[in-house]
């Protein structure tokens, strides 16, 4: 039986190993052609490439594959084509991206300063990962509300996370 099931998912193992490998090409490409543009860009403030720089090195790390939920990765397409058009919208009106950019300071530094403990308390863990993929999206609705953000977010539910985060 067990040779059975492995001859019977044998093939599809391999087609998703070369899925995978070709998403994890295109997500390092994009990644380091918005790392580019980042550091090239004219006329943006620069409180808004140091946040754009430092969303990419939250997304892409040493191990991001191996330590970013699946359902996450999927979606880093997606992170990645919003945060192309944040760039472009932030050149053409760099004072709008600006204002965006300190309302969402006070969730992403709670959540960095938190992560980047020696010894954190007692949390959550499940609420700190859906705090921490509910700030992409809010980034996504705030940057760029064209694109369908994977779930909808607002600094209220932000907080009601926080909350659980803290309460295991």
């Amino acid at each position: 039986e067990l040779k059975a099931r492995y001859a019977a998912c044998r093939g599809r193992i391999a087609s998703e190993a070369a899925d995978w490998r070709r998403r994890i090409v295109l997500i390092l490409t994009e990644t380091a052609r918005l790392e580019h543009a980042a550091q090239t860009a004219t006329g943006v403030y620069p409180e808004t490439l140091e946040d754009i720089q430092e969303q990419l090195a939250w997304l892409v790390f040493d191990d991001f594959v191996g330590s970013v939920p699946e359902e996450q990765l999927l979606l880093y397409p997606r992170y990645l084509q919003a945060i192309s058009e944040r760039l472009t919208r932030a050149v053409a009106n760099p004072a709008g991206d600006r204002k965006k950019v300190a309302g969402l300071q006070g969730p992403w530094n709670r959540y960095v300063d938190f992560v980047t403990q020696a010894k954190k308390p007692r949390h959550d863990a499940v609420a700190l990962s859906a705090y921490r993929w509910a700030i992409e999206s809010l980034r996504m609705a705030t940057f760029t509300p064209q694109l369908p953000a994977p779930e909808k977010v607002s600094e209220k539910r932000l907080e009601a996370l926080w909350t659980q985060v803290l309460s295991p």
